[in-house]
C-alpha cells in the first residue's frame, strides 16, 4: 500500500527516475550520468552560491573560504583538500556546506 502511494506520488515528479526495475532489482546507475542529467540544477546552485559570497559580507572568514575552495571544485578530503587547507575536520567542511545549501534554496 505504503509502495503504490510512494510510486503514484513520485510519478507526478519531472525529476524523478526510479533506479528500480519493475521486478525491485537495481538498475546500473551511474553517478556520472546523475550529475550529467543535473547539471542546470548544479551550476545554478553554484551561481547562487557565487552570488551569495559577494554580494554578503557577513559570512565568516573560515565558512566563506570552505565555499569558495567548495565552489571551485576542490575536493573536501584529501591532501590538499578543503578540510585540509582551512584547518578544520572533514565534518565541518559538510555541516558548512549543507547549511549554505538549505539556506540558499
Amino acid at each position: 500500500m505504503f509502495q503504490q502511494t510512494w510510486y503514484q506520488a513520485a510519478e507526478k515528479k519531472e525529476v524523478f527516475h526510479d533506479i528500480e526495475d519493475s521486478s525491485g532489482n537495481l538498475e546500473q546507475y551511474d553517478r556520472r550520468t546523475m550529475a550529467f542529467e543535473n547539471k542546470d540544477r548544479i551550476l545554478d546552485f553554484f551561481l547562487t552560491l557565487d552570488s551569495y559570497l559577494t554580494n554578503t559580507a557577513d559570512v565568516p572568514p573560515k565558512e566563506r573560504k570552505i565555499l569558495e575552495l567548495y565552489s571551485q571544485g576542490v575536493w573536501v578530503k584529501g591532501k590538499n583538500g578543503i578540510a585540509k587547507q582551512c584547518r578544520v575536520h572533514f565534518n565541518t567542511v559538510y555541516y558548512c556546506i549543507r547549511k549554505y545549501k538549505k539556506l540558499l534554496r
